[in-house]
């Protein structure tokens, strides 16, 4: 993490060097079992009202007041599912950096973004940073869980 923190200035190039290190720690720490299915979850939003502009100007930066983070996993929306704790870390990576595009605004932003993300095109980043940009909080908080995960059942 100390290594990233040089680059705090450079949002996007610090949060593509977090995520790089945050991944490994979770990969480390709950391994997913043989066959299981990997749920990309986000917390539900326990307040309604949000807009681009709260995010931009640092609103929303106790997010328990907007969502619920203190529910069960049962109640977090499932938003997709992958066959490896890999592959839903990489999808979460994507949409923070996309997101973060958005939350800048600027067209260098989107173009920073779009080259380190190759899965997307430049259009798709494009299109897709401004409505990522306003549920930036759910997804920071979002996690990876393995379908066998005890806390899904609560």
């Amino acid at each position: 993490m100390r290594a990233c923190a040089a680059m705090r200035r450079e949002t996007i190039r610090w949060l593509d060097c977090y995520l790089g290190v945050a991944f490994l720690i979770a990969s480390m720490a709950r391994p997913a079992l043989a066959g299981d299915v990997v749920y990309f979850i986000v917390p539900p939003w326990i307040q309604s009202g949000v807009t681009l502009d709260m995010v931009r100007k640092g609103q929303l930066t106790d997010t328990s007041k907007w969502l619920g983070l203190e529910l069960p996993y049962s109640q977090w929306e499932h938003v997709s599912s992958f066959d490896s704790a890999a592959d839903c870390e990489e999808h979460r990576r994507t949409l923070l950096l996309v997101s973060s595009a958005g939350l800048e605004g600027t067209e260098d932003a989107i173009q920073r973004v779009a080259a380190l993300v190759t899965k997307l095109s430049l259009k798709q980043v494009r299109e897709m940073a401004p409505q990522l940009a306003v549920v930036f909080p759910a997804i920071w908080e979002s996690r990876c869980v393995a379908s066998s995960d005890p806390r899904l059942s609560r």
